[in-house]
């Protein structure tokens, strides 16, 4: 399984998302392991692509 690193919006520490071939196209939302903040994180369609991250309600 491979992960994708990000910073949270939020707090701007670092988190990581498991990326799921079965979950591509999908929206997630995750709570920082730091902060506890709900992140969106739009998943693309193409598994070459970069997953969007964005502080829900940003």
């Amino acid at each position: 399984m491979n992960f994708h690193p990000f910073l949270c919006p939020w707090c701007n520490e670092p988190n990581e998302l498991p990326l799921d071939p079965g979950e591509l196209g999908q929206q997630l939302v995750v709570d920082c392991r730091v902060c506890c903040r709900p992140i969106e994180i739009e998943l693309p369609e193409d598994p070459n692509g970069e997953p969007v991250v964005r502080g829900e309600g940003h």
